[in-house]
């Protein structure tokens, strides 16, 4: 049996989503990110790297930022 984190990227054809390594699993937690359709991780609300381009919280603060300036 393999592991998500053993896969490079892994598309399931029966959820329609994307799994991909997290390359900051060791400061998250969380191994696998799964992407939806809009490039998200749905389990980006768990994660605090902002930086991450999978994060939601990454779109958000540059919403926020353009509203700013």
């Amino acid at each position: 049996m393999r592991h998500y984190c053993d896969l490079e990227k892994h598309y399931s054809d029966t959820t329609g989503k994307l799994h991909t390594p997290c390359p900051f699993k060791e400061i998250t937690g969380v191994n696998v990110h799964v992407i939806v359709k809009n490039g998200i991780c749905y389990r980006s609300r768990q994660c605090m790297i902002v930086r991450c381009k999978f994060n939601c919280l990454q779109a958000d603060l540059e919403s926020l930022l353009s509203i700013v300036w």
